[in-house]
């Protein structure tokens, strides 16, 4: 048996010379067996040692084996030069040569990763926070379904309370994720969304501290659904206690309603909320909320809207398009300056930094409908809303942007994915925006929301990304893909993958939840991982989900 966290050397010795352009070395636990593939490292001759030209052996490394236990079957498909053909050497006979009956191996596991079963799957995002002030992080997520999960560095449940309900919520799919904040001084609580409003739950007992959960509703607005937008705090008013900004989608009914909300800590009635355009507009993703502007004092709420988007919804004369970007005053949610407006959805959050080193933040956001004119990504500037760049990409921009110095040269660059499967880098090289050199990357797979972090402990910043085909990849700065990746991860992840040290050793996590199956991955990466920088390694930055660096 061998350890899942290692990275295995492959050898396959063919009888024959082989096209060396034909071999695809996998493993896995059931035909076709093909959850890992093999990576190739060179051949060599071992038949004819003297004849350079003679290849008859194979040289790769299998790694990404993490998530996998029990007995692994190898694959091997190639081709020889004359194409005669190769016997199958399962089934040759034994006193022959070149019979080889090493095709199986048995995986253990390591120990240092697990994997926990959920009350449902997951469309969000993993939360990390630490809620007990004990020095390691605490993995907060809330399933599709609603329920909440609050689990240990082992991945058991905080206590016998959790996992919670959030209410009935029919047949919508909660993308949400938990906020985490002291809001009354009696210790963190966790902020998660209900089907018409958000539920601020005590971490001992899991029920609600008073004046809570909120209602979006009333008696002229239903106040469906915040499931695809997440909860977000800021201190906006300066007094000394936070504030939560919440934002809903419409569904087919004909009440056009307020779709973005701002409540004290306090919980109860919200303070303000607002009706985006002419009888409301839905909102498809998270908020930013920070310093954003320079021209206006104390902090702004950037909001992006999906104009015409409805659940259940689906004419198509009911889609507008008509979207826009708004910078809003947190004092009574009314517009800073004139909103940006696109021919889009926008499924992305927006993201606030400076990119361009000149002193004013840029909001970045990616646009979202099948037309080619829409898939961009868009630079705008933090105090007037207008358009500073456009990045074109293959397809649409369904998740934000992640904000790091990969480079290292003292300039924050953004990273984007897009639906086509690239990887997307770009930097600010003193007069325009240029790709970092060695992107975009193509991964297999429509790719989730990015992490930047140093998860190796070397000196420079790699992406990490889950795909909807089931794969964990990590990209180094150069657009090379980090050893023993991708690693082999279920269904698929849909969220972005949460990264911090959550056992208080000297070793970093990544966290991470399937999109089909119920399923919650812990992946350890290893001693010496930690400390470790770490710019954007959870949703929206942190776990208030500010989606700023300031």
């Amino acid at each position: 048996p061998v350890s899942n966290s290692e990275i295995l050397d492959v050898t396959v010795i063919f009888s024959e010379p082989m096209n060396t352009g034909s071999a695809i070395v996998t493993a896995g636990m059931e035909s076709p067996y093909d959850d890992i593939t093999a990576t190739m490292t060179g051949w060599s001759s071992t038949n004819c040692p003297d004849d350079p030209d003679y290849r008859d052996t194979w040289h790769g490394t299998l790694g990404g084996l993490v998530f996998l236990e029990g007995e692994m079957t190898l694959s091997i498909q190639a081709e020889d030069v004359d194409n005669n053909g190769l016997m199958n050497p399962s089934s040759t006979l034994a006193e022959w040569r070149y019979n080889d009956t090493h095709h199986d191996f048995t995986l253990e596991s390591s120990g240092d990763s697990w994997t926990v079963t959920l009350h449902d799957y997951v469309n969000g995002s993993p939360v990390l926070s630490d809620l007990d002030d004990d020095g390691d992080l605490d993995v907060i997520v809330q399933c599709t379904d609603g329920y909440v999960h609050v689990l240990a560095d082992d991945g058991s449940s905080w206590n016998e309370n959790w996992p919670m309900s959030s209410g009935g919520w029919g047949s919508i799919n909660v993308k949400s994720c938990p906020s985490i904040v002291d809001l009354n001084g009696g210790g963190l609580d966790i902020l998660s969304v209900h089907a018409c409003g958000c539920h601020a739950r005590d971490l001992s007992t899991g029920g609600n501290i008073s004046n809570w959960p909120v209602i979006m509703g009333g008696s002229e607005a239903l106040g469906f659904y915040p499931s695809m937008s997440s909860p977000v705090i800021g201190d906006v008013d300066s007094d000394g206690y936070p504030e939560m900004i919440l934002c809903r989608h419409l569904s087919d009914s004909t009440i056009l309603e307020p779709t973005v909300y701002l409540f004290e800590h306090t919980g109860g009635a919200w303070t303000w909320r607002r009706n985006l355009e002419t009888g409301g507009s839905s909102v498809i993703s998270t908020p930013a909320v920070g310093d954003v502007s320079s021209s206006h004092f104390g902090m702004e709420i950037v909001v992006c809207t999906a104009e015409g988007y409805q659940t259940d919804g689906d004419s198509e004369s009911s889609k507008d398009y008509n979207s826009a970007v708004y910078l809003l005053d947190p004092d009574n949610g009314l517009d800073i300056v004139s909103p940006a407006y696109y021919n889009c959805w926008f499924w992305a959050s927006p993201v606030v930094a400076d990119i361009d080193d000149d002193g004013v933040n840029e909001i970045i956001v990616g646009t979202g409908i099948s037309g080619t004119s829409s898939r961009k990504v868009l630079v705008l500037n933090g105090n007037t809303l207008n358009e500073e760049h456009v990045w074109n990409v293959g397809s649409m921009v369904k998740h934000p942007v992640a904000i790091g110095d990969m480079n290292d040269d003292g300039i924050l660059d953004v990273v984007a994915v897009d639906n086509s499967g690239k990887v997307n880098c770009w930097y600010w090289s003193g007069d325009e925006y240029q790709s970092l050199p060695g992107f975009p990357v193509s991964i297999e797979g429509i790719p989730a929301a990015p992490s930047i972090v140093n998860i190796d402990g070397d000196i420079e910043l790699e992406i990490v990304v889950g795909t909807g085909d089931g794969y964990l990849y990590a990209i180094n700065s150069d657009g090379s893909i980090c050893s023993g990746y991708p690693v082999s991860c279920g269904s698929g992840v849909f969220g972005q993958v949460a990264i911090g040290n959550i056992d208080d050793d000297n070793g970093l996590e990544m966290i991470f939840a399937d999109d089909i199956n119920p399923v919650l991955y812990c992946y350890d990466l290893g001693a010496g991982t930690f400390p470790a920088e770490m710019p954007w390694r959870q949703f929206q930055h942190d776990s208030w989900h500010t989606g700023c660096i300031d």
